[in-house]
This record gives structure tokens, sequence and C-alpha cells, in this order.
């Protein structure tokens, strides 16, 4: 493996400082010899900066290297973190466009990653080698892309499974139809989801003849007086029919006006 292959590009101008820890000695040369070739690393440029035990029998070691003009970039894992740090910034139960672009450049890094792993996994059985036990470069190799690839898979599900966290909570404050301006933020597969979530939860409803997205909080009166935003037309109510013309007011049951409220056609007037 070259520096390259762990995200380290020969751009930089001024040397770069880093700390690793080993548990053993032996760990030190292995790191070396696989990760930095000796035209990339002096030996002489490596130093051991004390001790530290971890027990009776492991030495924690902290190799202090001084890397010549070599600079930490695009390492495995980032773009996966870069997903997460975007769900964590958007404001709360609300959803930024699906980044269709970053999302798919995981998925292939997460194809390189297994193709690096059973490339070294093959390489050490045709050596012979025990891969349970061995604990040479192709190992430690292998296991580097093994970790890269749970981790980036942890970081897809999260950024998937808190998308589709928002998307239940706005099905059940804004009812089966979102505002287009979120359903363009969607993916397709979310927009899947987001059918068959509300389809289930329409069927659950009917069988158990129970609206559960009205009446969050227990009213204090069944009928609320609203103003229409909209034009909307005739419809037919619980207990009426109604003109819900666009500026008209009418007194009626929360059931009733809730779908519309939370679609933005009509207002509560709480005076």
């Amino acid at each position: 493996m070259s520096p390259t292959d762990f995200g380290i590009n020969p751009t930089a101008n001024e040397r770069q400082r880093h700390f690793i820890f080993f548990s053993s000695p032996n760990l030190v040369s292995l790191w070396v010899d696989r990760i930095f070739n000796s035209q990339s690393l002096a030996v002489s440029e490596l130093s051991l900066k004390g001790k530290s035990g971890l027990g009776d029998k492991t030495t924690a070691l902290k190799l202090e290297i001084f890397v010549p003009p070599f600079v930490i970039k695009d390492m495995y894992g980032r773009k996966a973190c870069q997903l997460v740090k975007e769900f964590a910034t958007s404001e709360k139960e609300q959803l930024k466009t699906f980044n269709d672009d970053l999302f798919d450049q995981v998925i292939k890094e997460c194809g390189s990653h297994n193709l690096g792993f059973q490339s070294l996994v093959r390489k050490m059985q045709d050596e012979g080698l025990d891969t349970q036990t061995a604990r040479n470069g192709d190992f430690y190799g292998a296991l580097i892309h093994h970790l890269s690839l749970v981790r980036n898979k942890r970081c897809l599900m999260a950024y998937m499974y808190n998308r589709a966290e928002v998307i239940r909570g706005l099905r059940w404050k804004l009812g089966r139809v979102l505002p287009e301006e979120i359903v363009k933020k969607l993916s397709n597969s979310e927009k899947d989801y987001l059918k068959g979530y509300s389809g289930a939860l329409e069927t659950y409803m009917n069988d158990m003849n129970l609206e559960l997205t009205v009446d969050m909080v227990p009213p204090k009166d069944p009928y609320i007086k609203v103003r229409v935003l909209e034009d909307i037309g005739e419809v037919l109510l619980t207990d009426k029919s109604a003109n819900l013309a666009r500026h008209s007011m009418h007194f009626l049951k929360r059931t009733d006006a809730e779908p519309y409220i939370s679609q933005g056609l009509m207002e509560e007037l709480l005076s």
C-alpha cells in the first residue's frame, strides 16, 4: 500500500507532524513498511516518544512522525462524515435536499474498500497464511479496509434513518400530502418510503376508525373558528357541507379543519 492509499498526497510544502499509537514495537516497522515507502519517510525521522502501561503485558508506543511534503487529504470515511454533519446542521424537523452526489461517492468508496479487503485476504491465503492469526502488513491493511467499510456503513445508515424519522414526523404533522417544496428534497427511495408509511398509517386508522393525526394535544373544545386562506371550494364535512371560499370564516369541528390547517389552506382564529 502506498501513501495515497491512505489519503496522503504529496501536495503540501510544509512538514506534517503526526502521532500514532501502537501496542507493540513490531507493529511500528510493519506500519511504516506498508504505508510509507523508503522514499516517502526516512527512518531517521521516526522517534519513539515515551511509554505508558496498558496492563501487565501491554505497552503502548507513541510514534512521532515528521512527514516531509505530505498532507492528510480525503482520508477514508471523510465523505461519510460529511453526510452526517450535513444532517446535523439542518434545522430541527427540517430537511435539506438529499445529497445524491456525496451519497454515491460514499457507496463507491465502500466498493473500493471491499475490493481492497478481498484482494489482501486472497493474497494472504495464496501465501498459505492463516487470516485469523497472521499479523503481517496485509492483515493490517485488510483491517483498515474493513473498519473503514463498517464506519461508512454506520454513517450511511445514520443519514438515512434520521431523514426517515423527519419524514415520518412531517407525515403526522402535515398529513399525507406534503408540500411540493418538501417533496422535491426527497430521494426516490424516500418518496417510496413516505408513500408506504402513509398508506400503512391510513389503513390502520381506517381499520380502527380513528383519526390519529389530529388533536396531538387534547383540545378544550371540539369546535374551532377558522379563516380560509386559499379557495378550497365546496367540501363535505363530518356533519355538514360547506363552501370554503377564500377569506371566509367558519366554525368547524377540529377534526375537519386540522388537515386544511396543516396544509396551510386555513388558519385557526384564537380570539
